[in-house]
């Protein structure tokens, strides 16, 4: 197991890239337009906005720039 555990180190060291997850452009044009309303002074329109950004992926799961090998071992005794 110990050879395992060394061999998916090297494949995990080869394997990432990227420093942080990027957030997707979409939300920050939520973000833009939260501001713009706030500074309206049209809360309602603000809350309604955060329900959208909800239901959005705070990270871009398909960026090409990030990504991220997990290795879980799990043995049964």
């Amino acid at each position: 197991m110990d050879q395992l555990d060394h061999y998916v180190g090297l494949l995990k060291q080869e394997f990432d890239q990227g420093k942080r997850s990027l957030v997707p452009k979409i939300n920050r044009q939520y973000e833009y337009a939260i501001a713009k309303n706030k500074k309206k002074g049209d809360m309602k329109e603000v809350r309604n906005i955060l329900k959208v950004i909800r239901k959005l992926p705070g990270v871009d799961f398909h960026s090409p720039l990030y990504k991220r090998l997990v290795y879980v071992r799990y043995a049964d005794d």
